[in-house]
């Protein structure tokens, strides 16, 4: 996942001053709910310590509109009256109020959490004559936008119509039904690349949304697309729009595991031995290797459990490699600041451009709270650092 608009944000260590807050104004009564679970917000943050002069910065945009539908929510950080982080999610906190955070670096876990787990998407619901196209922000977010696309319906069923005229026919409507095809795919290709979106949900007519599916092009600019396809004719008359949005959250909720599996899957094989039986060093596998891998910039998957982590500290200082375990190597000279474990790592993962899975009950996989892929690894049997009596990568 792409972290890197919160680098201005990390870059420094200080006093920071952190508030998600529900931003819902979803009834009459929304203007007013929204500044009533900012003052509370604001109470606690009090409590925590934080200067006026943070929360004077934060209680504007706390209140000001989204300009998101709902669901959405907000995550701000201040330091030192200025506002280092203002992103507007999607989702919002479990307790429909907000959380908030008084630490030396900023909490930035809701919005690392929203960018795994709240893919954008554009689902097409496709028959022989046109389709229906709505983009989402994110699964149980509202569309964004709807369009509609009806192309040619002369002849579009083919028709028994006996003799030699049998065969023209049939051919003509297999030639409209391709020329619609290659209409919506290219609705569907404009769609995606305005919104920036590169999953692609397609329902309907199995033969309709095949021909598109042909017709999508195999490489847009940066990235290709990934297309899954949901069962149901979601267009003809009497059709469940509540069928179609099962089908697609069950489509797009499996694809984001599939993301995690697959992180966790090459974690184990970084693990195993190789076929001669010697490790290559290509993963660390808790806490400390975790952190003397940033340390040596060699970490290019973090995989992490932030609720795990929340109750340890770490030290961080001023560079992007400057973390480390109380009391172990310290590779830098100046200032250290203690910090929850979850949100150093999360900062050196920014700063030094490795990818961040977040994974939820893995304590087979990743039961100390942190593991990482690394970009390299070292032959069995090399001289490594050592801290009681354990070898780090």
């Amino acid at each position: 996942m792409n972290l890197s608009s919160l680098r201005p944000a990390l870059t420094d260590i200080g006093p920071t001053t952190t508030v998600w807050i529900d931003s819902r104004r979803g009834d009459e009564t929304g203007g007013h709910e929204v500044p009533v679970r900012w003052e509370s917000l604001a109470e606690r943050l009090r409590d925590l310590g934080a200067p006026d002069a943070d929360l004077a910065a934060l209680a504007e945009p706390a209140t000001a509109p989204t300009g998101r539908p709902d669901p959405s929510s907000r995550v701000m950080a201040a330091r030192d009256g200025r506002v280092l982080l203002d992103q507007v999610l999607v989702t919002t906190p479990p307790d429909a109020v907000g959380m908030v955070a008084f630490e030396q670096v900023p909490d930035v876990g809701p919005v690392v959490r929203a960018r795994q787990f709240q893919v954008a998407f554009v689902v097409a619901r496709i028959d022989r004559t046109g389709a229906d196209i709505d983009v989402f922000s994110a699964l149980g977010a509202p569309a964004q936008e709807v369009e509609q696309i009806r192309g040619e319906t002369l002849h579009i069923h083919k028709v028994r119509v006996g003799g030699w005229a049998q065969l023209r026919f049939q051919h003509h409507t297999e030639e409209v039904w391709r020329r619609n095809a290659e209409e919506v795919a290219a609705a569907i290709h404009a769609t995606a690349q305005e919104h920036g979106v590169t999953l692609l949900v397609l329902g309907g007519d199995v033969r309709a949304r095949t021909l598109v599916a042909e017709y999508l092009p195999k490489e847009p600019v940066g990235q290709g697309y990934e297309v899954l396809e949901v069962e149901g004719d979601v267009r003809a008359a009497g059709a469940s729009d509540e069928a179609l949005d099962q089908a697609v959250h069950r489509a797009v909720a499996a694809r984001m595991t599939r993301e995690v599996d697959g992180a966790l899957d090459r974690l184990r094989a970084a693990r195993s031995p190789a076929h001669d039986g010697t490790r290559t060093g290509t993963a660390a596998e808790d806490v400390d290797r975790t952190v003397a891998a940033f340390q040596q910039g060699r970490v290019a998957l973090l995989l992490l459990d932030p609720s795990a982590l929340r109750h340890r500290r770490l030290e961080v200082g001023a560079g992007p490699y400057d973390v480390a375990v109380p009391g172990g190597p310290r590779p830098w000279d100046g200032e250290a600041v203690s910090v929850p474990a979850d949100l150093a790592l999360l900062r050196a993962a920014v700063l030094t451009d490795a990818d961040v899975v977040l994974v939820r009950d893995a304590d087979l996989d990743v039961p100390d709270g942190a593991a990482a892929l690394l970009r390299w690894g070292e032959p069995e049997g090399r001289t490594t650092e050592a801290r009681d009596g354990v070898r780090l990568p």
